[in-house]
This record gives structure tokens, C-alpha cells and sequence, in this order.
């Protein structure tokens, strides 16, 4: 019953997605002092979900709080990794590259004279 009372404050919004799990989004927009918040449904193999229930009671969490941390942790790495890769094909693009002379003094910096000396 709380369940459904909560669901009712959510505005479903269904999507398909290309593995062709469904998928569902109900989102919650915020008022009085309650965050903007999406409760998104999905389907994971059992292994998996055995696994994340395991962590959950290890670390004394709900799957959800584990699961959404999780999800949050891979985004801003996957974000960060692919603002670096874009950086790095701009200055690519612009053939901003190190001298060998710049290269030769990092590498001297920490395993000594590349030419041996």
C-alpha cells in the first residue's frame, strides 16, 4: 500500500530500449522542499542482483542506495573519461603534441637519460 501511495506522486513515463528490456521512469517533481527525484525501473540478471543484495547487507543498505551509488559513481567516471578523451582528440586536432625534447625530460624525470648516459 505505502508503495502505491508514493507511485501516485510519479509521473510514469515508459521507453524501450535498444537490448530490448523495457524499462520504466517515474519521475517526481519537486515541491515544499522535496527534491526532483526519477525512480527508474529495469531488469539485471539474477547473478547480479544476488551479488548487489549481498553488498547491500554487508554494508548494512538498502540494493537501492547501493545500486544508485553505484550508477552515480559510473556516470562521473564515464563523464570524466570522455570529457579527457575529447581534450585529447581537440588538442590532436590543433597537433598539440610533445616535443621528443619534452618527452626525453619527462622521461629522465623518473627512469634516468633515455640515451643511457
Amino acid at each position: 500500500m505505502a508503495i502505491v501511495i508514493a507511485i501516485s506522486y510519479f509521473q510514469e513515463l515508459r521507453f524501450p530500449l535498444e537490448s530490448g528490456y523495457p524499462t520504466t521512469k517515474l519521475r517526481h517533481e519537486g515541491t515544499g522542499g522535496v527534491p526532483t527525484m526519477t525512480l527508474l525501473s529495469f531488469q539485471m540478471k539474477d547473478s547480479t542482483v544476488s551479488r548487489l543484495d549481498r553488498l547491500a547487507e554487508r554494508r548494512k543498505l538498502s540494493s537501492a542506495e547501493i545500486a544508485a551509488v553505484a550508477i552515480e559513481e559510473f556516470i562521473e567516471r564515464e563523464e570524466w573519461q570522455l570529457s579527457e578523451i575529447e581534450a585529447a582528440v581537440r588538442e590532436a586536432e590543433q597537433s598539440d603534441f610533445a616535443s621528443d625534447e619534452d618527452v626525453a625530460a619527462i622521461l629522465s624525470k623518473y627512469i634516468g637519460s633515455p640515451s643511457g648516459k
